[in-house]
């Protein structure tokens, strides 16, 4: 039942909040990326896949899979604004002490999205890390 609530929930004015919430920039919270955030809210199969997304943001084996993270050998960037309100630095600094290598990047004056936000600094982070490898 609360499956099919959160279901018919998704849509434009929870994409809206959402992105109140997740943006340090109000401003870049527009029409057109509102739009855009929705376009999978408008057939039920795409609500019904972001409902589930929501369900399994948090999967039930996390336990399990971080404790793997010690023995990851995969480059990793941990990219991340400093505004952020869903990822808090302790759990981003966390993550990168316990993933050898791993390298954490705060954006300042950004939210949850560094890629809307700030494209050109993230980019550029990507470009430098990609080639040094």
């Amino acid at each position: 039942m609360i499956g099919t609530i959160l279901e018919h929930l998704t849509g434009g004015p929870i994409v809206y909040l959402a992105a109140r919430q997740t943006f340090a920039d109000k401003s870049l919270v527009t029409e057109e990326l509102l739009r855009e955030y929705s376009i999978s809210t408008l057939t039920p199969q795409g609500r019904r896949a972001v409902a589930e997304f929501i369900r399994n943001a948090v999967p039930k084996n996390a336990h399990e899979l971080t404790a793997r993270y010690p023995n990851m050998t995969t480059p990793v960037q941990f990219i991340r604004g400093d505004q952020d309100n869903l990822v808090d630095l302790n759990s981003a600094r966390r993550f990168c002490q316990e993933v050898r290598g791993a390298l954490l990047h705060q954006i300042p004056n950004c939210g949850h999205a560094p890629q809307e936000e700030q494209p050109k600094i993230v980019n550029e982070l990507l470009v430098n890390f990609i080639l040094k490898f």
